[in-house]
């Protein structure tokens, strides 16, 4: 009886998970931050592959930036490779500085990073940006 419901709640569970919907849509006045990701070398990203991309909130010079928001892309694909940063505007700060940056693992190990962040100005409609990333050094 016992193993019998366990069963049954976990179909339960497992059959909300099938879609690409999420479970919460994200609120009306949220903005968004869309870009592109790529790099210069001629070579496929396997479907290990990782990209990781933050909005940071780098006002303070010399501190380490504030992460506002992040994605992770599993999967990626093929470069260019697109991205969106989903925020809640109540989070950005008039007069701080913002920039987006991004890295690309495989199996855990870096192997493109952005050389610089890239500065972005959020704003009620959005921003969009393109990201060249540079190849790690194979020492890395």
């Amino acid at each position: 009886m016992v193993r019998g419901c366990l069963l049954l709640l976990a179909a339960t569970l497992l059959a909300g998970c099938g879609g690409t919907k999420p479970l919460v849509d994200k609120p009306t006045y949220w903005r968004t931050i869309d870009g592109t990701i790529t790099f210069r070398e001629r070579m496929s990203l396997n479907s290990a592959a990782v990209v990781q991309v933050w909005l940071l909130d780098a006002e303070r010079l010399g501190a380490r930036s504030k992460t506002v928001v992040s994605a992770t892309i599993s999967n990626p694909g093929q470069v260019p490779i697109s991205f969106t940063l989903d925020y809640d505007p109540a989070w950005i700060v008039a007069d701080h500085i913002y920039t987006v940056r991004a890295e690309i693992r495989d199996r855990g190990r870096l192997m493109f990073m952005s050389d610089r962040p890239v500065s972005v100005e959020p704003g009620d409609k959005g921003a969009s940006v393109e990201l060249m990333l540079i190849r790690v050094s194979a020492r890395t």
